[in-house]
C-alpha cells in the first residue's frame, strides 16, 4: 500500500469513516500538512487518536490478520488501486490530499 503520509486529509478520514463509538485510531507517519480535526467529533465519539512512527512487526503482522479477518474495513481508507506499473503515478495522485488517502499497489488492480 502506497500511503499519503504528508495528506492533510487523513486524520479526517480516519475519524469520518463510521468507526464506532470509543474505536482507537492510530495515525502512523507524519503529516507534512496541516490536519485538521474538530474536538466535538472526537470528544462525542469518545475516540482515542494517537500517532506513531511506526510499528513493530508483530503489530503489522496483527493489523493485516485483524484486516483479512474482517475486523479492520480497509476500504474506508483505500482510496485507489494500482498494478505494479503505477507506483509513480500513485505517489504522484497521493499529492492531492482531498482526492486520495492510500493506494493499494498490487499484482493486478483490485475492483473497487
Amino acid at each position: 500500500m502506497v500511503s499519503a503520509g504528508a495528506a492533510a486529509a487523513r486524520g479526517r478520514a480516519a475519524v469520518s469513516s463510521g468507526r464506532p463509538a470509543g474505536a482507537k485510531i492510530v495515525l502512523v507517519g507524519v503529516c507534512l500538512r496541516p490536519d485538521t480535526v474538530g474536538p466535538g467529533v472526537v470528544a462525542g465519539r469518545e475516540l482515542d487518536i494517537r500517532g506513531s512512527f511506526g510499528g513493530s512487526p508483530g503489530e503489522y503482522r496483527q493489523t493485516l490478520r485483524d484486516t483479512a479477518e474482517g475486523r479492520i474495513d480497509a476500504g474506508a481508507v483505500v482510496t485507489g488501486v494500482t498494478g505494479l506499473d503505477g507506483p509513480a503515478g500513485a505517489i504522484a495522485e497521493l499529492g492531492e490530499p482531498e482526492r486520495h488517502a492510500e493506494i493499494v499497489v498490487g499484482p493486478s488492480p483490485v475492483a473497487g
